[in-house]
């Protein structure tokens, strides 16, 4: 139970903490006339919106691996793992071929740039 209480207090902390980067980014953004970039970082940190999602990113930091390892360790099921995957490879945070799942340079700088964060949660 308080394992679960824990993932349900992070998620709220990163959903709050990613919508307010978003306002802050967003704002700068329309100021400078720049808001398609924003719109793409928005949707960046859309995809990394729950503890799963971030358990993806990071397990495929470690090594390739397959849907059913990526189950297992993200705790997402079926068509959830399917639309997160699918997002990060719209993304470009990661590839898939012939049933792997890889990450690319920009989703291991993204997976970098998350641990560095959660050393301050």
């Amino acid at each position: 139970m308080a394992t679960r209480d824990f993932e349900e207090e992070l998620k709220e902390l990163v959903e709050e903490f990613v919508m307010n980067v978003i306002t802050l980014v967003y704002n700068r953004a329309k100021e400078e006339g720049k808001v398609e970039d924003v719109e793409r970082l928005a949707e960046l940190f859309s995809s990394l919106s729950t503890p799963g999602r971030i358990r993806v990113l990071l397990a495929l930091e470690k090594s390739p691996r397959r849907f059913k390892e990526l189950e297992v360790l993200s705790g997402l099921r079926g068509g959830s793992l399917k639309t997160s995957l699918k997002k990060f490879i719209e993304l470009g945070l990661i590839t898939q071929t012939m049933g792997i799942y890889r990450i690319t340079p920009k989703g291991r700088l993204v997976a970098r740039r998350i641990k560095e964060v959660s050393k301050y949660v």
